[in-house]
C-alpha cells in the first residue's frame, strides 16, 4: 500500500486553550488525564509506513482495496481500530483522487488525541478529513467534548453542534455548547458561535460570538473560564480576559461570581523591560456575603508583586512582596499567589553587587503571619547586609580561602519583645588532595558571633520610657 495512504493523517485538534489557560485550569483537574503510550517517533509521521490487519481483504488495484473486521491500522504513534475501512482511487494516474472511508465505528488514537466516532471520510492527498458523531479526549492535558461533525483541513477546524469541558470523565461543573467551534492552526486562535456556557448542566452565560486565543502565541481576547460549585463560594463562575498590550507587556483581568460571596476583580500584569521583569496583581472582593463575615463587612483583598531585574553589569534587585487582608484570606479563597498550608506570606527585597571573588547584599525580610494564637507580630531582618568572599589556590594551589559574614538587625512591632543585632563571620581554610588512590578534605572554620539584645519595657517613671540592655558574643 502506498505510503501516503494515511488513512488518519490527522493533526486533529490541538487543544482549544492557551498556555495561561491551562495554567489556571491546572489545578482544577489535573489528575487522570490519559497519558500516550504508543510509538514514540521522529520526523513527519506522513512518510512512515501504513500497516493494517483485518479479518478479511479485498484489493482490487489500483481502484480500491476494502478491509473488513477487526481492521487494525497503525502509522507512527497513529493507531485506528475499526469494523471497515475502504479505500478508493479514481480519476487518470497523473491526478489520482484518493479517499479513504470508515464506517460502523472507529477508535483512534495518537499522541495528541483519543477519539471515538461513528463515520470518516478522508482524502489521503490533501489530509482533509471529515468526522460524524465524534467523542474526543486531548492527551496529556485537560480537555474533551463531542461534535456532531468535525471537518478538518490543513489551516483549520470546524466542529459543529460541539461541546467542550476542561474537567475528567463523570465531572461535568463546566463546559460550554457553540453551534460552531472553528480552530485556526497558524494563527493560534479559535472561534465560537452561539457559546452557552453551564455549569452543572445549567446555562449561566450566553454570546453570539467569541473568539480565542490558542497555542503559545499571544493574542487579545476572552480564555477559556472556569466554573465549579463548593460549600464555600456557592456556584462560581471566572472568566479571564487577556489583553496583549505590547510585545513586552500583558495584562490578564479575570471578573469572578460566587453566589455566596459576590463578585471579585482580579487582575494580573506582567512586563518585560530593559531594567527588569516582573509580575503585579491584585485580588478584590468588595463586601464578603458569607454569613460568616457578614457582621464585619469586610473588604477581602491581596496584592502580590515580584520583580527581578540586572543593571549595571553587575548589580541584582529582586522583590518578592505578598500581603492580603486578614490571616484566613489563603483559607477562604483558592490563589496562585499563595497558600493557607504555608502559614505565612513573604514579604522580601534585595539589592546585591557581584564580583568574580566577592559579592555583598543589602536586604529586608518581613513575614504577615496567619497564625490565630500568635498575638505577637513576627520579627523582621531590617537590614540584612551579607558579604562573601572566596580565594581559592593559595599557597601553591594547596589551600582555598572563605569567608561568609553577616550582620542583621532584628525588629518587632510588641514592645514586650527585644529588639537585636546580630554579627556572624565564619572564615574558613581548607586544602584537597587527591590522586588516583583517593582524596583528602581537610578544613578548619572560625566561628565569630555576636548577638546585641536590647529589651524594651515601659515604666510608669516621671513618664520616661526605660530600656534594658545585654550583649553576648563568642569565637
Amino acid at each position: 500500500m502506498n505510503k501516503k495512504h494515511t488513512l488518519i493523517s490527522l493533526a486533529i485538534l490541538t487543544a482549544l486553550y492557551s498556555q495561561q489557560s491551562l495554567a489556571d485550569l491546572h489545578e482544577q483537574c489535573l489528575m487522570g488525564v490519559p497519558k500516550f503510550s504508543g510509538e514514540v517517533v521522529t520526523g513527519d509521521v506522513n512518510f512512515l509506513p501504513v500497516y493494517i490487519e483485518a479479518d478479511n481483504a479485498e484489493i482490487n488495484q489500483p481502484n480500491d482495496a476494502t478491509y473488513q473486521g477487526n481492521v487494525d491500522l497503525k502509522q507512527g504513534n497513529r493507531h485506528l481500530l475499526a469494523q471497515s475501512v475502504q479505500v478508493k482511487q479514481s480519476g487518470n494516474q497523473s491526478t489520482p483522487l484518493r479517499m479513504a472511508y470508515v464506517r460502523n465505528g472507529f477508535d483512534y488514537k495518537d499522541n495528541q488525541i483519543n477519539m471515538l466516532g461513528k463515520d470518516a471520510e478522508f482524502n489521503l492527498d490533501s489530509h482533509d478529513g471529515n468526522l460524524t458523531n465524534s467523542e474526543y479526549e486531548f492527551v496529556g492535558r485537560q480537555g474533551r467534548g463531542k461534535a456532531d461533525n468535525i471537518t478538518l483541513h490543513n489551516n483549520y477546524r470546524v466542529m459543529k453542534n460541539a461541546t467542550f469541558t476542561s474537567c475528567l470523565h463523570g465531572d461535568n461543573a463546566w463546559a460550554v455548547d457553540a453551534s460552531e467551534i472553528r480552530q485556526y492552526v497558524k494563527e493560534e486562535y479559535a472561534e465560537m458561535w452561539h457559546a452557552r456556557f453551564k455549569i452543572h448542566g445549567v446555562p449561566v452565560f450566553y454570546t453570539p460570538y467569541l473568539q480565542l486565543p490558542i497555542g503559545d502565541r499571544r493574542r487579545s481576547g476572552l480564555l477559556i473560564p472556569s466554573a465549579g460549585t463548593s460549600n464555600r463560594d456557592g456556584l462560581w463562575y471566572a472568566q479571564p480576559i487577556y489583553w496583549n498590550i505590547a510585545p513586552n507587556y500583558d495584562l490578564t483581568f479575570t471578573p469572578k461570581y460566587m453566589s455566596r460571596r459576590g463578585w471579585q476583580a482580579n487582575g494580573e500584569f506582567r512586563y518585560l523591560t530593559s531594567i527588569g521583569e516582573g509580575k503585579v496583581a491584585g485580588e478584590y472582593l468588595g463586601k464578603d456575603r458569607y454569613s460568616e463575615y457578614a457582621s464585619d463587612n469586610r473588604k477581602r483583598h491581596l496584592f502580590y508583586w515580584n520583580h527581578n531585574s540586572s543593571f549595571l553589569q553587575n548589580w541584582r534587585l529582586n522583590i518578592n512582596y505578598t500581603r492580603v487582608s486578614d490571616k484566613r484570606y489563603f483559607n477562604d479563597f483558592d490563589s496562585i499567589y499563595g497558600r493557607s498550608t504555608d502559614g505565612y506570606a513573604n514579604q522580601y527585597a534585595r539589592i546585591a553587587y557581584y564580583q568574580p571573588n566577592y559579592n555583598f547584599s543589602l536586604s529586608a525580610h518581613q513575614f504577615q503571619i496567619f497564625d490565630d494564637i500568635v498575638n505577637i507580630g513576627p520579627y523582621r531582618a531590617v537590614p540584612q547586609l551579607d558579604f562573601n568572599y572566596h580565594k581559592y589556590d593559595l599557597a601553591n594551589g594547596w589551600l582555598n580561602f572563605k569567608l561568609h559574614s553577616q550582620a542583621v538587625r532584628f525588629d518587632n512591632d510588641s514592645e514586650l519583645m527585644p529588639t537585636a543585632w546580630r554579627f556572624h563571620a565564619e572564615p574558613s581554610l581548607n586544602s584537597l588532595m587527591s590522586n588516583k588512590y583517593g582524596s583528602l578534605n581537610i578544613e578548619t572554620k572560625l566561628l565569630c558571633y555576636s548577638l546585641r539584645a536590647e529589651k524594651r519595657f515601659r515604666k510608669k517613671c516621671r513618664g520616661r520610657a526605660k530600656n534594658g540592655k545585654s550583649s553576648y558574643s563568642t569565637i
